[in-house]
């Protein structure tokens, strides 16, 4: 479903004109559920050994992908049930990231002889930092993990992909929003939380569509 499977696409209900336009260029709490679908689908049917969210951009992604594959089918099947978040971007030196992924992939490695992992991206630019990615997974871990790459995207009418390949157009109300996505930086990477009004109504209100989306599969509504 990620990446190079681009024929298995997850059909869900037509939009009209004017709802597919918005969501092309707008996630917000009401359709992130949609969109954070396809990507619960891939891993309860590839079952990653490891799910790892590329902040700031998909902490809350990751964490609206974590409640509702909750919903959906249970416990996450990584060996740990968690799903880890790392501050990446082709904007720091590869030294930086080489650091800040090193303990992902020795714990990853730890779960098989060939592992599975599932990072996931709010969205794609111009595909430097996923570049910068597949190269340093590859090197620590001497081409031994296998990576996968699950970005949010809605390009067709009623059509949602997961892909991992660049220029992915939708952008988050939250996006670069430190007061809604709940969380700082020292150093650029050392994540501190902000317990903001504004992170726990955005977190209040993703849950409770993410709820009410998961009891529309579940009951057969859509």
């Amino acid at each position: 479903m990620p990446e190079n499977q681009n024929d298995k696409y997850l059909c869900l209900p037509r939009r009209s004109p004017q709802e597919w336009l918005r969501g092309k260029f707008h996630v917000d709490t009401e359709n992130i559920p949609r969109l954070v679908y396809p990507l619960a689908k891939f891993i309860h049917e590839e079952k990653p050994d490891y799910v790892l969210a590329i902040d700031s951009g998909a902490r809350i992604t990751g964490l609206a992908l974590f409640a509702f594959y909750h919903e959906l089918y249970g416990e996450l099947p990584t060996k740990d049930h968690r799903i880890h978040f790392r501050k990446i971007s082709h904007s720091f030196p590869a030294e930086v990231v080489r650091r800040q992924l090193k303990p992902d992939i020795c714990e990853v490695m730890s779960s098989s002889e060939s592992p599975l992992l599932f990072v996931v991206d709010d969205c794609v630019n111009t595909g430097t930092t996923t570049l910068m990615l597949r190269l340093l997974v590859s090197e620590l871990s001497e081409g031994k993990v296998r990576l996968k790459i699950g970005v949010m995207r809605e390009f067709l009418a009623g059509v949602t992909d997961v892909r991992g390949d660049t220029f992915s157009l939708a952008r988050a109300t939250w996006r670069n929003n430190s007061q809604l996505i709940g969380v700082e930086y020292t150093d650029k990477i050392i994540p501190h939380v902000m317990r903001t009004a504004e992170a726990a109504n955005l977190r209040r209100e993703i849950f409770t569509n993410v709820r009410g989306f998961a009891s529309k599969i579940k009951s057969r509504q859509i």
